[in-house]
């Protein structure tokens, strides 16, 4: 056979269907060749010829190749690599003036020129210098030198075993982290923290004040923590949800799925407690006695009957007033005063049929820590008319949505 191509190697991706691959370049056997199976993440296999493939000679024995079959198909992401590789051997033995086959010689030549190419194919996956590098010695350090330490070069380019850092172009700061004996001294040396803290408590108390810390705490479910400063952190816990803390008190969470919850948000409901009666309008508006049925943030004045506003921002005010026993050409309405003055919701309905008349309003506004809010209500019924305390109406509800 006439050798004319240099390529002793073919890959193929595989698609978890194809079984059959195939190469051009000659062999004399099958054992010529090997297989190799390299996963998704480089790691490589070398297959066993009729275990895990058998093969097939394409035309005239090996001359033109053949193919390989695999028993199992890989799947997207895996590689099959077929090199030729003869074994570095010399078998024909020539006798003096004996018959000198030339197919006997072409094939002792061909298999001389097969290991040249595989030669050549392991060198060029080899580190080589530049041809006008001036080298004195390559040869590594012996195994007990390079033991514990990494690849260097010297002053003269040559190679060295070492671990120490100072001769070489590394940043100051790199060379601090990777001359560290161990994690907790990395962590000091590039002032990520200022001690080791072995339970929660030390961030919960404000004894730390480094910035990250990642251990495992509270039965593995908290995997870092990010302290900022006394006792305010954020703890990201193992069930991917982020809880965020102030002043050693959880103010929030944000969980995996985008949902935010933020637990110290001002939310509040007042209501009346008892029925009130509410004058006629020649009084005009009559504040209703409202207390609170919850107050996250305490901001609620019973006494008083008023929400105050601790912290700026846009809120979402609903209110309602319910009046008993309204006559036919009457009106009622509800009102919220901001500071003492009219504000909203502001709401007059007038009644068209005798009947008990609930109205409601809502209205998003801007507040300033320090305005606080209260309930009115009015009629022109010409006698007192009562307020009545009920589950569904006479309540005032404030929430901050920004």
């Amino acid at each position: 056979m006439a050798l004319q191509n240099t390529s002793n190697k073919v890959q193929y991706n595989c698609d978890g269907v194809q079984t059959e691959f195939s190469f051009t370049f000659p062999i004399f056997q099958s054992s010529d060749i090997y297989v190799v199976l390299t996963d998704p993440d480089g790691n490589e296999t070398i297959l066993t010829e009729n275990t895990d493939y058998t093969v097939t000679a394409a035309t005239n024995g090996f001359e033109n190749g053949g193919k390989i079959t695999t028993v199992s198909t890989y799947a997207s992401g895996y590689t099959i690599t077929i090199v030729r590789e003869v074994p570095l051997t010399q078998e024909t033995d020539f006798r003096n003036k004996d018959v000198l086959p030339a197919e006997t010689l072409e094939d002792a030549l061909d298999k001389l020129t097969m290991m040249v190419q595989q030669l050549e194919e392991k060198v060029n996956r080899n580190i080589k210098v530049p041809v006008s590098d001036e080298v004195t010695s390559l040869e590594l350090p012996n195994k007990d030198a390079r033991a514990g330490h990494f690849l260097g070069f010297d002053a003269n380019g040559e190679p060295v075993a070492s671990n120490y850092l100072g001769s070489y172009n590394i940043h100051p700061f790199m060379e601090t982290f990777l001359e560290s004996a161990d994690k907790p001294t990395a962590c000091s040396n590039i002032d990520a923290l200022s001690k080791t803290n072995d339970s929660l408590d030390d961030v919960q108390d404000g004894t730390t004040y480094g910035r990250v810390l990642q251990t495992e705490l509270n039965s593995g479910k908290v995997k870092e923590i990010i302290n900022l400063g006394g006792t305010s952190y954020i703890i990201a816990n193992d069930d991917d949800t982020i809880a965020i803390y102030t002043n050693g008190s959880l103010v929030g969470k944000i969980y995996s799925n985008g949902i935010v919850e933020w637990g110290k948000q001002s939310a509040c409901e007042a209501k009346l407690a008892a029925d009130q009666l509410v004058p006629t309008d020649s009084v005009g508006w009559t504040k209703l006695n409202i207390v609170a049925n919850y107050d996250v943030l305490g901001e609620f004045d019973d006494t008083n009957h008023r929400w105050t506003c601790t912290q700026s921002g846009k809120y979402l005010i609903s209110a309602s007033v319910k009046l008993l026993s309204l006559a036919d050409g009457n009106h009622a309405g509800l009102l919220v005063r901001k500071n003492g003055l009219n504000f909203r919701p502001h709401t007059m309905v007038p009644i068209g049929a005798a009947y008990n008349l609930a109205m409601v309003g809502s209205a998003v506004v801007e507040l300033t820590a320090g305005d606080y809010l209260e309930l009115y209500a009015v009629h022109n019924y010409g006698a007192d008319r009562t307020a009545q305390a009920t589950d569904i109406a006479n309540y005032l509800a404030v929430i901050k949505i920004a």
